[in-house]
């Protein structure tokens, strides 16, 4: 009777164990897919972020570009009207040291 009985609450011992570990594992495989959601979602929503700040970082490449192209452009014309302006100030000078010196010439004939 006594071995009867202890056989009886082991096996309601096991049966208990049992479904602990079954709950346990349930709740784990449970536990583990709600972790791959998350980190799916984490995962795609970085990638998304990812690409809006390149996106934006690309952007704003552009437009530094353009201002920067801009200001060259801008100081290539400066460049070429100070090379003009510099021409047309030596070519008087010239004209005028050249007319001075025909004059002294002149007066010292």
């Amino acid at each position: 009777d006594n071995i009867s009985q202890l056989e009886g609450r082991l096996e309601e011992h096991v049966c208990q164990l049992t479904g602990l570990v079954e709950g346990q594992g349930q709740e784990l495989a449970l536990m583990v897919t709600e972790t791959n959601d998350t980190m799916q979602k984490l995962s795609t929503g970085f990638t998304c972020q990812l690409q809006d700040n390149i996106s934006q970082l690309e952007g704003r490449l552009e437009e530094h570009v353009c201002q920067l192209t801009g200001l060259v452009e801008g100081q290539g014309q400066e460049l070429a009207l100070m090379v003009t302006e510099t021409n047309d100030t030596m070519q008087k000078l010239s004209t005028g040291f050249t007319c001075q010196l025909q004059d002294n010439i002149s007066q010292l004939e």
